[in-house]
């Protein structure tokens, strides 16, 4: 895995257009804030997001990414250090969005749900069906209750 460092140089050495396309889209994607690029070198990565049940099963290199950034507990843990993982550097980006006041944008607040659905799938899993209920709460009057008389009206 490179660091942003390393695709920053390679975008200005690139030897072939693959590779200058390449650290182009990462470039843009978070020095640019580009969540469409963004989604595109994550939907490389880790491909599609597996549904809930099935997570487990696939892997989530950016979702475990941006679980370590949203564990971060210095707000200046989130600013891109040129020694970033290219993973890492995505998900601090992701997070920014997500968090970012878009204001009357509107290609801002797409991107900000963008994000935000980005952050959700990529941690919980992607909800394809309706949550079960996981228990019932049963209120039964108690024994004592019985012994009271009833009140006449």
């Amino acid at each position: 895995m490179k660091t942003i460092g390393e695709v920053f140089r390679n975008r200005e050495s690139a030897t072939n257009a693959k590779a200058l396309f390449v650290s182009s889209l990462i470039f843009d994607a978070i020095f640019n804030c580009d969540i469409q690029s963004a989604k595109q070198v994550v939907s490389r990565i880790d491909g599609g997001v597996p549904d809930a049940r099935k997570r487990g099963n696939y892997a989530n290199i950016f979702g475990d990414a941006l679980e370590d950034v949203l564990s971060y507990t210095n707000k200046e843990q989130l600013k891109i250090q040129p020694d970033d993982l290219v993973i890492i550097a995505l998900a601090k980006v992701v997070v920014f969005v997500s968090m970012s006041d878009p204001g009357k944008n509107v290609q801002k607040r797409k991107d900000k749900q963008d994000a935000i659905q980005m952050i959700l799938e990529r941690t919980g899993g992607r909800k394809s069906e309706p949550v079960k209920q996981i228990a019932s709460v049963n209120y039964v009057n108690p024994d004592w209750m019985m012994g009271l008389p009833e009140s006449s009206k």
